[in-house]
């Protein structure tokens, strides 16, 4: 028996490490596709910018608006629409798994900004959920398998997203439900639960068109690969290592890195770097009791860029055999 519960309570916007708030606050004005949108109320704060709830001059059209941190001379606005020019053109199925379809571009305040569909909630305020834990086994499943696709979309036609993490991973619907779960001995407990594990992977503004040069650092502290970290040339694998990342504090309701967020950026050998992690260990099967499901983590995580297995290759992991069947 289930019955309709709440939507998740959306918490305050989290400031991570080193990055100061924008001279940007709530009434200011952002000019967007010729409409000008007001800001409400600030909703994420990343590293590579903030995220604002904003209405159009009428008050009917609610969106959430991108404000970068270092984007004053409309380079985002240009390769934005590179990225969404090369996803209609060759891979158009890719928006069933990208918020790329409604974005423009504007200004507010001399900084530029992108403008989006304002979506349920994010993948953070899930995991930060604490009477949503553990995720239902499917639910991670799917949730890992959508973003895996849109990652394989985008690397085919050579686009790097570069900042996968929670934040960055949209629900199209933040209801929840309550369901009996037998636990043990028998007796059942009344459980939270999504109503829907469906998502999208948001934020093109990091992303890195075919032939960009690397830029450092890149993606969010806590899902950075050891390449980011050593500033030597990142690829795709690095999608590949910060998915693994998610898909760890997913499943297991923790951070895979929580140090490298606190630590500075250094260059030497692995053994300098806080997340050389063995998934051998008690520990690690304790987080991740699932050993399917341990494995595909193991795999995305490889410290060397080369052994780490692609996309594609993830795709065929023995974690989403019943994906493979339908």
């Amino acid at each position: 028996m289930a019955c309709i519960s709440t939507s998740l309570i959306l918490p305050p916007a989290r400031q991570t490490p080193d990055t100061p708030s924008l001279t940007v606050g709530k009434g200011d004005t952002a000019y967007v596709a010729d409409t000008y949108y007001t800001l409400t109320s600030c909703i994420a704060i990343g590293t590579t910018g903030e995220v604002w709830k904003a209405h159009d001059e009428d008050g009917l059209e609610v969106v959430a608006i991108k404000i970068l941190r270092q984007a004053r001379d409309s380079f985002v606005a240009r390769k934005i629409s590179q990225h969404l020019h090369l996803l209609k053109e060759f891979v158009p199925d890719a928006l069933r798994f990208l918020s790329a379809s409604n974005i423009g571009v504007g200004q507010i305040q001399g900084y530029e900004c992108t403008i989006d569909q304002l979506y349920a909630g994010n993948l953070r305020q899930v995991i930060d959920d604490r009477t949503l834990h553990p995720l239902p086994s499917e639910h991670c499943r799917s949730i890992i398998w959508q973003v895996l696709n849109g990652l394989h979309y985008l690397h085919d036609i050579g686009i790097i997203h570069g900042n996968i993490k929670p934040e960055n991973i949209f629900l199209l619907d933040n209801s929840t439900i309550e369901v009996e779960k037998i636990v043990q001995n028998g007796v059942s407990k009344t459980v939270r639960m999504l109503r829907s594990p469906l998502v999208k992977i948001g934020d093109l503004s990091a992303a890195r068109l075919p032939r960009q040069k690397a830029y450092y650092p890149g993606g969010s502290a806590g899902y950075r690969c050891p390449e980011v970290e050593q500033c030597s040339d990142w690829t795709t694998k690095a999608d590949v290592f910060a998915l693994g990342c998610v898909s760890y504090e997913l499943l297991a309701g923790r951070e895979l890195l929580p140090d490298q967020k606190n630590s500075e950026m250094r260059t030497g050998n692995e053994n300098m770097f806080p997340y050389s992690v063995d998934f051998k260990s008690n520990w690690a099967q304790i987080y991740i009791k699932d050993r399917v499901a341990l494995s595909f983590v193991k795999k995305a995580t490889v410290w060397h860029t080369r052994r780490r297995p692609t996309i594609a290759s993830l795709l065929r992991h023995q974690y989403f055999i019943e994906f493979a069947k339908d």
